[in-house]
């Protein structure tokens, strides 16, 4: 659940912190098994849900900086290329 909040928050700051929800998807993922495996008597099931959920949200914000960082730098470069020159 840690990793999925500090993606989600991260992926509001810095598009590549966004990513770190990876693992909390990840680990969710392995949580969510294990309490299946135990006959559902482990508790947590749904902190794991919620990491999960909060995972995807990072990775999605961190997906949507990325691409607007791309779009910045294209827009830039297009500015420069087209913009007068004077001597």
């Amino acid at each position: 659940m840690i990793l999925g909040i500090v993606g989600a928050a991260g992926g509001l700051f810095s598009c590549l912190l966004g990513f770190v929800g990876i693992g909390g998807i990840v680990y969710a993922k392995r949580t969510e098994e294990e309490i299946r495996r135990s006959g559902f008597t482990l508790s947590g099931q749904d902190k794991a849900r919620i990491g999960r959920i909060t995972g995807w949200i990072g990775v999605v914000l961190g997906c949507i900086g990325v691409l607007l960082i791309i779009g910045w730098v294209v827009i830039v470069i297009i500015a420069a290329s087209t913009a007068p020159m004077t001597s």
